[in-house]
């Protein structure tokens, strides 16, 4: 396989009012759905947060799975994936949100399939609402355009991709793996919270 998932987990998750690494929907914590998902699609997890953080080490860390703290704190989400980036052992890296439930391994799949495909260094899907970002795939080339981009003083996510090739893949695409368009759902409020654990309790009674 050769390739990597970097999950995202540096937020502080000031509007749910705690820690979204550590985010639970029925009873199981998000990052541990997204990984039992996604264990054969990929040689490595990276857990990336903003600081140690010894209640994800001790409860991440295991075969296959790495917790890193970001290198440059206080730069956001491109900060994190840059320093993703940087201690992946692969070129080939899905990034992927701490706060996103509803992973789909084949909508995964195929977004990593278009770096090949497109000779592209970011396969980025783009929906009605705008880039995805953070559920994207990245190869390691994107490391000295996202650190020019940071060093211009931007930390727009999708700021650097003008330096580099990009593939972007059509919300009509993804919605073929997705069709109650659940996948790029995130968790920010106690209000979603709550929808997202009607929706996978449904999920898990159908």
């Amino acid at each position: 396989m050769m390739r990597c998932c970097l999950i995202l987990a540096g937020g502080s998750g000031k509007r749910l009012g705690r820690n979204k690494a550590l985010l639970e929907i029925g009873g199981r914590k998000i990052i541990d759905i997204q990984i039992d998902k996604l264990s054969a699609v990929f040689d490595e997890f990276l857990i990336v947060t903003s600081s140690e953080n010894h209640a994800l080490v001790k409860h991440f860390e295991r075969d296959g799975v790495r917790v890193i703290s970001e290198n440059e704190k206080g730069k956001g989400p491109l900060g994190g994936i840059l320093s993703g980036l940087e201690a992946s052992r692969f070129d080939k890296n899905f990034v992927l949100a701490c706060d996103m439930p509803f992973i789909n391994k084949d909508a995964v799949l195929y977004v990593l399939s278009k770096l090949d495909k497109g000779n592209c260094a970011v396969a980025l899907p783009v929906t009605p609402k705008g880039p995805e970002p953070l559920f994207a795939a990245y190869r390691k080339t994107c490391i000295p355009a996202i650190k020019d981009e940071i060093l211009s003083g931007s930390l727009k996510v999708t700021g650097f991709i003008a330096r580099v090739s990009v593939c972007q893949i059509a919300s009509e695409e993804i919605a073929a793996f997705d069709p109650r368009g659940l996948i790029f759902m995130n968790i920010n409020t106690e209000k979603e919270l709550f929808e997202a654990e009607n929706i996978m309790g449904k999920h898990e009674n159908s």
